[in-house]
């Protein structure tokens, strides 16, 4: 006898068959699980993004900031709106060019 007939009774198509499916099954469960992980997460940033941006127009609203000063502040708000409740926060102040 052979090699290749010993391996053929000691592993049987079928089995070796059923392995591979049962592999492939569990990789595509851990793409799937991923998939939904990372669509999970970008969701939460997603609102938390929002939330930020409500703080900072909330925060805007109280202040006293003119015309073209307050517009910057809104587009500051809007794209990046941590960094303005970051400044706020620690009590920074603009320097407003003296």
């Amino acid at each position: 006898m052979n090699k290749k007939d010993d391996f053929g009774k000691l592993f049987p198509g079928q089995f070796v068959f059923a392995i591979v499916l049962t592999a492939a099954a569990m990789l595509l469960l851990g793409a799937g699980r991923l998939g939904d992980s990372m669509s999970s997460r970008q969701a939460e940033q997603g609102n938390a993004h929002r939330q930020w941006q409500t703080a900072a127009r909330q925060v805007l609203r109280r202040g006293s900031a003119e015309g073209r000063k307050y517009q910057e502040l809104q587009k500051l708000a809007l794209e990046h709106p941590e960094y303005l409740l970051q400044t706020i926060h620690t009590g920074m102040q603009p320097d407003h060019g003296r």
